[in-house]
Parts: structure tokens; sequence; C-alpha cells
């Protein structure tokens, strides 16, 4: 099952990155990205299939040698989207808090994966216990006894397990 194109925004980073990663991963060129190793000349991508916008920026960031290679590609764009800074810690924070558990129990873990991510990259300091006890909070009544049965701490890290 594919979903649609994930394209990198001044958003997303968070959500971005992990199928980026895995894409990459299953690809075998994980490796050509880190910069562990050097694609042949003959096996380099065509131009025509790069995001205009970003290439731009790249080619502007980094000198020829840099932009050449996978490695220093992916640091530029995980510095100008993943941030370190106030602003994407206080969205990051903000996107946890406005959490809602809606329709599905899938949904609400994905979403709270999504932004369990994002709360990390952006180095928000909430530890597990924080998280997991704001996550059960926003549950709906009829999940009380399991919430009872986390709280209490009969199963430690279930909700840590989830969300990684």
């Amino acid at each position: 099952m594919t979903g649609p194109p994930l394209y990198l925004t001044d958003t997303n980073y968070g959500s971005w990155v992990f199928p980026m990663k895995s894409k990459l991963d299953k690809i075998g060129a994980w490796q050509d990205v880190t910069g562990k190793k050097r694609l042949k000349e003959e096996d380099k991508p065509d131009d025509k299939h790069l995001d205009s916008n970003h290439l731009g920026h790249v080619s502007q960031s980094l000198s020829e040698t840099e932009a050449s290679s996978g490695y220093p590609i992916w640091q530029l764009l995980k510095h100008n989207y993943a941030g370190d800074d106030h602003i994407s810690k206080d969205l990051a924070l903000e996107k946890f808090l406005e959490l809602q558990y809606i329709d599905s129990t899938a949904n609400f873990i994905a979403e709270a994966q999504a932004i369990n991510h994002r709360l990390v990259s952006a180095k928000v300091g909430l530890d597990d216990q924080v998280k997991t006890s704001m996550l059960l909070r926003k549950l709906t009544s009829s999940f009380q006894s399991f919430r009872d049965v986390i709280s209490v701490g009969c199963a430690n890290n279930t909700v840590a397990i989830m969300l990684n």
C-alpha cells in the first residue's frame, strides 16, 4: 500500500524524515546519503527529478564538492527543517498539547508517534513519564481501566514503547 508522496515543507520535517530514511534504506541508498558509500558516476540520478526550490537552496548553501555528496545535503536540509530553536520547540509542544483522541486508536497512536518524533527532534525536554501521563489524559473515558493500569505502573513502558 503506497500513499501519496510526502514532500518536504517548512513544517513537516518530523513526519518526512522517518519515511525518507526507511525508503532510502529499502532501496539501498541510505549509505550513499550518509556519505558512507560513494556513487559511481553511471549510478548518479538525473537532475530532472530534483526539486528546483531545494536544489537552489542547496547550490547556494554548499560548495560544488559538498553538493555532490548526499551527506552534506542531508545535514543542510535537517538543519533547516528540523530546527533546534525556540520556535520548533514551541510548535512541537503546541502540537502535543493539541493532540486529541477523535476516531480510532490506530490514528491516535500514529499521530502521537509523529508528534513524539517532533518533540524529540526539537529537543523538547519532556521525559517519557510526563508524556505518558499527558497522553493518557487525552484518551476518552472508555479507556479508564487502561489508564488506571498504566498509571499504577503494571505495564511500565507500554506507552513509551508505543511512541518509539
